[in-house]
């Protein structure tokens, strides 16, 4: 009975997701180009795409599963704001990545936006869409605490270039960024207030951080940056600490205030995302093998690391380990 649930729920979800994206998308990338046209500017194609995919798989897979709860979908007014915060974030991250701004002059923009002065097209586009989110949230005080928040964890990210970084520090600044990241986006949609749901969209941030971690470490390994993923010598090192955190989230959806039933359908949509984690650690595993440690990450092939989501073997991984968790974390 219970295979027959989750077979229905999933195949729902997979067709209203693949209509869904196709309509957010669209409406994204016409957004954006809007945004060029007012201020007289092109964003990158790097950055265009970020947002357009991301806004996208976060509106339905996260947002709406959270507004499903109270048996709603998004209104076209979230759904916007929530693509103002990720084009928002787009910029700040290249902001940060590219270190095109001195931590003072980064400090003002953030705190005080209706005082910076930008630069350049990001950063007026930036110092906009922020002031813009600033004037429609609800509880300010509290939207306020959940930026310095994120800004702290960002900042500290410049120590993830740094070898000396300890491994716990290492495991908070991604957390932090995943976990206040996410956390932002609840003040975009116009629901109740829960502590229960806070902490479930932290604890979902800080399981998407960790992810894209474990996906990218080929990418980060070039790049000089240091992960929990890269430090890790053990794949049973890597799966005790994401396992953690993974059931962490299920923990904290199994306390959300709502019906089981809610809760196992709010469970079963969400069970993806650390899905895609467990398939990650399946070719670590692999790859140590019978060895007593993972061979040299800085050494291995990019064909190694990469994990390609759009073979059949991994989609069926995704689904068996979804079910799986499902079925292990549902509500009585």
């Amino acid at each position: 009975m219970f295979l027959v649930r989750f077979t229905i729920h999933l195949t729902t979800l997979i067709i209203r997701t693949h209509i869904g994206l196709r309509r957010s998308k669209k409406f994204a990338a016409q957004y954006l180009h809007e945004l060029e046209s007012r201020f007289n500017g092109k964003f990158d194609d790097n950055i265009l795409n970020k947002v357009i995919k991301w806004n996208s798989i976060l509106q339905h897979f996260v947002c709406n599963s959270f507004s499903g709860l109270y048996g709603r979908a998004n209104s076209a007014v979230e759904e916007e704001r929530n693509l103002v915060y990720f084009t928002t974030t787009a910029l700040y991250d290249e902001i940060i990545d590219t270190k095109s701004l001195p931590v003072d002059e980064l400090d003002e923009l953030f705190y005080h936006p209706e005082k910076a002065v930008a630069k350049n097209f990001e950063q007026t586009v930036l110092l906009h869409l922020h002031l813009q989110l600033l004037n429609q949230v609800d509880d300010k005080e509290e939207y306020w605490t959940v930026i310095t928040n994120i800004h702290t964890a960002q900042k500290d990210s410049i120590k993830q270039f740094d070898a000396t970084t300890n491994d716990k520090e290492l495991l908070s600044i991604t957390q932090r960024k995943g976990g206040y990241s996410l956390l932002m986006c609840r003040h975009y949609l116009d629901l109740p207030k829960s502590k229960e749901i806070d902490t479930c969209w932290y604890m979902l941030g800080s399981v998407i951080q960790m992810t894209n971690d474990l996906y990218d470490m080929y990418k980060d390994v070039q790049a000089g940056i240091e992960t929990f993923a890269t430090r890790a010598k053990k794949s049973t090192e890597l799966a005790s600490i994401y396992i953690n955190q993974a059931n962490q989230l299920f923990e904290s959806i199994g306390k959300l205030p709502f019906s089981a039933k809610k809760r196992n359908k709010l469970l079963t949509t969400l069970s993806a995302i650390p899905s895609f984690g467990y398939i990650a650690l399946e070719k670590l595993k692999k790859l140590q093998g019978n060895a007593s440690e993972l061979p040299p990450i800085h050494s291995m092939e990019r064909k190694k690391l990469i994990i390609d989501m759009e073979q059949p073997k991994n989609l069926i991984r995704l689904i068996k380990y979804s079910y799986q968790l499902t079925k292990q974390h549902k509500s009585i």
